[in-house]
């Protein structure tokens, strides 16, 4: 009933899982329907679409889940990536995609831990490895070069070493092998005397 300007609830009450409202216009109480938040939000919310970049281990057992980090140090964060490559293995580096605007949409990463379990209600991304980086190869012609090198500068002390001799001697007359200096620190090594008989069996 409507007392001045203060409404109030009809007398045979309020019908359960509805909500009274009173109606000027009309001059009566009109029930409608009460809505559940959260029972209303939980039904219009639609189930997560799958994963799709998990679907592959789905499909071949032959992928592998590998878990990279892009920085060095045991609390870098450590993403997954999927591969065929089964000769990869912990510390190598691989080539893992990043943003087309980053580096030509490729960087490099090291492997910490290989054939991991793959949890197919992330909704994170997995992205592809794109090759492994063959640092042995790397390393090898690194050796040959250094091994090149050292030879190099052997040769340059030693012409270094020619030249100037060639002019000592040149400005003394001599040879710096006749000066009685050059003798010094020389040890005689006695000499083995060389025969063709053969030794009598005892």
């Amino acid at each position: 009933m409507v007392s001045g300007h203060v409404v109030t609830p009809p007398l045979c009450g309020i019908p359960e899982g509805f909500t009274a409202q009173y109606n000027h216009a009309r001059g009566c109480f009109e029930f409608y329907p009460t809505i559940n938040v959260l029972t209303t939000t939980a039904y219009i919310q639609q189930e997560p679409s799958m994963n799709l970049s998990t679907a592959i281990f789905l499909i071949n057992d032959n992928v592998r889940a590998v878990l990279a980090t892009y920085e060095a140090g045991d609390s870098a964060k450590r993403v997954m990536f999927k591969t065929f490559d089964h000769t990869i293995k912990k510390d190598d580096i691989i080539v893992v995609p990043t943003s087309d605007t980053h580096r030509h949409g490729m960087t490099t990463c090291k492997v910490v831990e290989v054939d991991v379990e793959v949890d197919f209600s992330s909704h994170i991304q997995i992205d592809w490895v794109i090759g492994k980086v063959e640092l042995a190869n790397a390393q090898n012609i690194k050796e040959q070069e250094e091994a090149a090198l050292t030879a190099i500068r052997s040769a340059e002390k030693n012409k270094k070493k020619n030249e100037l001799r060639a002019a000592l001697e040149a400005n003394i007359g001599v040879p710096v092998k006749s000066l009685s200096i050059a003798a010094i620190g020389v040890v005689d090594v006695p000499a083995v005397e060389v025969t063709d008989e053969i030794p009598k069996a005892s």
